[in-house]
């Protein structure tokens, strides 16, 4: 009986590891300064990790280790590593055709963070990245030049219905955007962070032209919006497309998205 007990553990046993040291690769990269709503700013290092199977990575213990190299091939400071995951809608706007388009059902992402302890410098930057197998995977960013974006104002964010029952989305374009838009290419998005009971939720965002300033919502997406928590967070962020750059809103809060 004992000899019979044992095949399942063991079996169990090889699968953790393999879970724990799967070969991963870098999604995306990100090197990008931020300046926010509430008066912070910081300097941002972002990435994502995909398995073999192009799949989302589900726990921080896949990496051993992190660095950063700026143009100089010196090693940059960073602050501790931080692992985050969510339950995702993602829609966008195809300005040619004047039509929006939404995700029909939600899909796990996940990412890593970390704040870069020093200015930001215009060149290639690598990041380093050791898995828990000891395997090392690579990728170049590159950091053209700062560009200071507006912020857009959280009290000119306006969410209602129209006579259907799907949400419009509104805020008011900063002055400075237009001119801005001659000499850089940008691109907006308008988000949602999605709570339940003060566990983080959900996601749903949509990138949109920097000029628009509106955002139409179906009923079915903001039916699944308001079925997935109870308090809600609206922010429109302004980014340059080369994702050097990026500004949020102060977040709107709300208890539900209208229509309800």
């Amino acid at each position: 009986m004992k000899k019979l007990l044992l095949y399942p553990i063991i079996l169990f046993s090889i699968f953790i590891l393999i879970g724990n040291g799967m070969a991963a690769e870098i999604a995306w990269l990100q090197v990008q300064h931020r300046e926010y709503g509430t008066g912070k700013s910081t300097n941002r290092l972002g990435f994502g990790l995909v398995d073999e199977e192009t799949n989302y990575v589900t726990s921080k213990a896949v990496v051993d280790s992190v660095l950063l190299r700026d143009p100089f091939g010196n090693p940059v400071e960073l602050t501790p590593l931080k692992f985050g995951s969510v339950e995702e809608i993602y829609g966008n706007y195809d300005a040619k055709n004047s039509q929006w388009y939404f995700d029909e059902n939600w899909r796990y992402d996940s990412w890593f963070s970390i704040d870069i302890k020093a200015p930001l410098v215009a060149g290639s930057y690598v990041l380093s990245v050791t898995t828990a197998d000891r395997k090392k995977v690579e990728r170049a960013f590159t950091f053209n030049q700062r560009v200071d974006l507006p912020i857009i104002d959280s009290g000119s964010i306006k969410l209602k219905p129209d006579s259907g029952g799907n949400l419009i989305w509104t805020w008011r374009i900063p002055d400075k955007l237009g001119p801005l838009s001659l000499s850089h290419h940008m691109r907006a998005r308008a988000s949602v962070d999605i709570y339940n009971k003060d566990k983080y939720a959900g996601y749903f965002s949509i990138i949109l032209p920097v000029h628009l300033g509106f955002v139409f919502v179906p009923r079915d997406v903001v039916q699944k919006i308001n079925q997935k928590g109870n308090r809600f967070e609206v922010t429109i962020s302004l980014e340059t497309r080369d994702k050097n750059n990026r500004t949020y809103s102060k977040p709107k809060p709300l208890t539900q998205i209208p229509p309800s």
